[in-house]
């Protein structure tokens, strides 16, 4: 088993690229659906309000996704560590895959979708359905991460 230090510098590693990609794809993301949300807001895009929201909502974004990348990375990193055999499946891809889906379908759908509502949701439908898919290979891309970094420290086979 690997030790706490290791863990948690494994866990900073793949959190913070998994924050720098995240990211980009998201300030994207947000980039090319703003008209899509500043109508939803009934904002009207060639105003300034849409540039402030614009500024606001990739603030966020970006401030969310570095602390759910490190803090994740490192929580996730000590599980693997330390709690190895009580997580649910058999390998280490199989426990990885079980986190980040998890990590993906509370902080990306679950309170994304309460966040917008059903009519936010359907007002914003595409960018809704964007940022579900993207985030969801972006969390399979941060399970592959902590896997390239914790499986050095790990006594278990993939």
């Amino acid at each position: 088993m690997s030790s706490i230090g290791q863990s948690i510098v494994a866990g900073l590693k793949s959190g913070f690229i998994y924050f720098l990609i995240a990211s980009i794809v998201n300030v994207l993301i947000i980039y090319i659906f703003i008209g899509e949300i500043a109508f939803a807001y009934g904002i009207l895009i060639t105003s300034s309000k849409a540039s402030l929201l614009f500024t606001v909502l990739i603030i966020r974004q970006v401030f969310d996704i570095f602390l759910l990348g490190i803090i994740f990375g490192i929580v996730y990193s000590i599980l693997l560590a330390k709690y190895f055999d009580i997580l649910p499946r058999n390998t280490l891809n199989g426990k990885i895959k079980f986190l980040v889906i998890a990590y993906w379908l509370v902080f990306f759908v679950i309170i994304t979708a309460d966040e917008l509502g059903i009519a936010g949701m359907y007002s914003m439908i595409f960018y809704f359905v964007s940022y579900v898919v993207a985030n969801f290979l972006l969390a399979l891309l941060f399970g592959n991460l902590l896997k390239k970094y914790n499986s050095r420290y790990l006594n278990q086979s993939a």
